[in-house]
């Protein structure tokens, strides 16, 4: 489960993430949230102990009698902390950089970052939306090739992202949390983008949509899986090839979340135009986790909806190639100072992949 929005079930401590193996697990010396030493807690467990307490304690009037205690800890040093606890942490601070806020008769709706606009968007009218039905009715008939992905990603992206760099509990842990915080965060933000611009989903309009999967209580737009899927294919990139030229252009990432964004449309939960706008958003977002993981510059996107100057029009699909997914196409802003939390993970990153990351 996600720390801090359900979102598409988030990486989290947990969860299986991309082959993390969770913060709660059993077996010998397997701790984690609500466990002990060897199992989790039970009524059963908590009496067995009493009772043992009880036969081997004797008689103690509160006296100390152990000899040494923990060595201190500098602030930089998380190690000790089990993976839900450092990604709770890691998320609040990070949340606490972000701001939406509502349009007005002149402005878009927008996504701030410590005071710095870095996306703006306005929800399409309700005629763009029924534009937007053929979408789903072509893209209905490859819902049995996608059916199994479709329903994995209801609550798994991260793993998804696994295919394109490894990632695991061990070697890259803090890679694997970082992103799970990226998603989860990503996840917070969008939720409230959604609030402020909503927008009925595509059952709203047509009783042939016929999801396949359980319609969502919030606004179709913009789509959350998008924004997620984009934001950790931002981070992700950046971490396998921060120094060079992606070996594939657009990179696996990206094509990995463009894959899981047009699944929510096959699905029949969104419209291309969701899932181009989450797109936006996730870019956006990633990039803001980059500025407070890294130092880098954040980026401006701006999603525009309709005719005229617009970019996506009300008969357009959602394609990878229409997307600005590179970081020079993009509206610089003024460079954000990283998080005491965000760049102790960025250094962890960066020791986990080698110094020519």
């Amino acid at each position: 489960m996600a720390i801090v929005g359900s979102g598409a079930g988030g990486s989290g401590a947990g969860g299986s993430g991309a082959g993390g193996s969770g913060a709660g697990g059993s077996g010998a010396g397997g701790s984690g949230a609500g466990g002990h030493a060897g199992g989790q807690s039970s009524p059963l467990l908590n009496t067995a102990m009493t009772v043992t307490s009880d036969a081997i304690t004797g008689f103690w009037d509160g006296t100390p009698d152990r000899n040494t205690m923990e060595k201190p800890r500098g602030h930089d040093d998380l190690s000790y902390l089990t993976p839900s606890r450092r990604m709770s942490m890691f998320a609040a601070e990070s949340l606490g950089r972000f701001r939406v806020q509502k349009a007005s008769t002149t402005e878009k709706s927008k996504v701030k970052l410590g005071g710095r606009d870095i996306h703006k968007t306005r929800a399409p009218s309700r005629d763009f939306f029924k534009e937007q039905l053929k979408w789903l009715r072509n893209y209905a008939d490859l819902r049995v090739d996608r059916i199994p992905e479709i329903n994995t990603q209801i609550v798994d992206l991260l793993s998804f992202q696994g295919m394109i760099g490894q990632l695991d509990a061990g070697a890259h842990k803090y890679t694997l949390e970082a992103l799970g915080v990226v998603q989860d965060v990503t996840y917070s933000v969008t939720m409230q983008l959604k609030h402020l611009v909503w927008a009925p989903r595509p059952i709203a309009y047509s009783t042939r949509v016929h999801p396949i999967i359980q319609t969502p209580d919030h606004s179709t737009f913009p789509s959350a899986h998008a924004s997620e899927a984009f934001a950790m294919a931002v981070v992700l990139e950046h971490v396998l090839n921060s120094n060079a030229t992606p070996a594939v252009d657009p990179p696996m990432s990206y094509r990995v979340a463009h894959r899981i964004s047009a699944n929510r449309t096959i699905a029949g939960v969104h419209f291309p135009v969701d899932s181009a706008a989450g797109a936006e958003l996730g870019i956006a977002m990633g990039h803001a986790m980059l500025a407070l993981m890294f130092g880098e510059d954040p980026v401006m996107t701006e999603f525009r909806a309709g005719e005229g100057e617009a970019h996506f029009k009300k008969n357009q699909d959602f394609l990878l190639s229409d997307l600005i997914y590179q970081s020079d196409k993009l509206e610089a802003i003024e460079k954000t100072a990283p998080q005491t939390l965000a760049t102790i993970y960025g250094d962890q990153i960066k020791a986990e992949w080698g110094p020519t990351q």
